[in-house]
């Protein structure tokens, strides 16, 4: 099962994410949205991993201290892919943001669970293998209506989808 962490948002965010979208996708030569349902912030990405680790992964999860996150969205950026960019939305610095990332990562360290060490950026994936001349600046916007989830990514019908199969609210 190809697995991460993500953190999800309301139905109000995810129309702002959409909002920004279409206010970008006219400047796009080429570009492949991400669907509505599956936008989401990586938390920490695992790969492929053993069904057996799902029950072990989803526990991981009452460990995770409860501290309300409020992330506002400020920017856009990309990162430049030969077949096209990531276009993506990100937020202002935001320590409880980092700290819940970097408690993750300890944990799945203390269960010997091993995950790629790559420095985290918070960002929301707006569209994949892009090409755009000019990036919209983006009006800030802002939530607290957040969860941190363990996701499932699969192919269902054709379409690429991301399953929550735990979730913990962060309020």
């Amino acid at each position: 099962m190809r697995l991460f962490y993500g953190v999800l948002f309301d139905a109000a965010t995810k129309d702002n994410l959409y909002k920004v979208q279409d206010r970008l996708e006219p400047s796009l030569a080429k570009g492949t949205r991400t669907r509505r349902e599956n936008l989401h912030l990586t938390m920490c990405f695992l790969g492929e991993r053993d069904p057996s680790l799902v029950e072990p992964l989803a526990s991981l999860l009452s460990q995770i201290p409860l501290s309300p996150l409020d992330l506002t969205f400020t920017h856009l950026g990309r990162f430049a892919k030969r077949d096209g960019d990531v276009i993506w939305a990100g937020v202002s610095h935001s320590e409880i943001l980092h700290e819940l990332q970097h408690h993750l990562v300890s944990l799945l360290m203390r269960e010997h669970i091993p995950v790629e060490d790559t420095s985290f950026q918070a960002h929301v994936t707006l569209f994949r293998r892009a090409r755009c001349p000019q990036l919209v600046p983006v009006h800030p916007f802002g939530t607290k209506q957040c969860a941190l989830a363990l996701m499932h990514s699969h192919q269902e019908k054709g379409l690429l989808t991301y399953t929550p199969l735990e979730t913990k609210f962060l309020q």
